[in-house]
């Protein structure tokens, strides 16, 4: 199953893998290139490999477009050129999978190096020199929401995961957690959305925060008893 698994990711990567360039530039953007791990200050008309990573440093934004998608990253915020793609609901209950595999424990080592051959960029050094682990998973966090914000609901949803897993603090903040939850919601995967709702309620948060979760959890449950 595993096997399957790997197989049904690789090939699904696969189809997205297009390049990717750099339109305009406001302010300061760095990129990773592909899978080099140096960060470099880019300019406009960069073409970036598949992995390659962007981010933008306050009051800096860059336009990425890849075929015929166009996304805006604005500032402060870091996403990955393979993240910038529509994918359907199966696809991402495929992607879902995979990170449940991946922050499954683990017996032996080489489990990492298979899901490099998968992911790629997924296990390189990410943060630049100039922030922390949490300040860049911050970043990653404000990249992931802003594809949710430009329609690419999904990818959105799978970039917060992949956070989550390389930047396990970012786990705590609480906005983001709902906002991820809820689009697991508004794409109908109640049992997802059910699941994240519940994994962090027990988290530090404002009454309001409390109330709109416990209301979430029990709309979702009459769903799924209904279902």
């Amino acid at each position: 199953m595993k096997h399957l698994l790997f197989f049904l990711v690789l090939a699904s990567e696969l189809v997205f893998t297009q390049k990717c360039y750099v339109e305009s530039i406001t302010g300061s953007v760095r990129a990773q290139i592909g899978t080099n791990e140096r960060w470099t200050e880019i300019q406009e008309g960069i073409e970036l490999p598949p992995y390659s990573t962007v981010s933008t440093e306050k009051n800096s934004s860059a336009v990425l477009v890849k075929g015929n998608t166009k996304f805006t990253l604005k500032e402060s915020a870091a996403v990955t050129v393979n993240n910038i793609k529509k994918m359907s609901v199966d696809d991402l209950l495929l992607a879902l999978a995979m990170e449940d595999m991946l922050n499954a424990p683990r017996k032996k080592d080489d489990a990492k190096s298979k899901s490099t051959q998968i992911y790629g960029e997924l296990n390189k050094e990410e943060k630049t020199n100039s922030v922390s682990n949490t300040e860049f998973g911050l970043m990653r966090l404000n990249g992931a929401k802003q594809l949710g914000e430009s329609g690419f609901r999904e990818s959105a949803i799978v970039a917060a995961k992949e956070t989550y897993r390389k930047y396990p603090e970012t786990k705590k903040i609480i906005s983001y957690r709902i906002y991820f939850a809820n689009l697991l919601y508004e794409k109908g995967l109640y049992e997802e959305a059910y699941s994240e709702f519940d994994s962090f309620k027990n988290l530090a948060m404002s009454e309001k925060e409390k109330t709109e979760i416990s209301s979430k959890m029990d709309m979702l449950n009459k769903k799924l008893i209904n279902k």
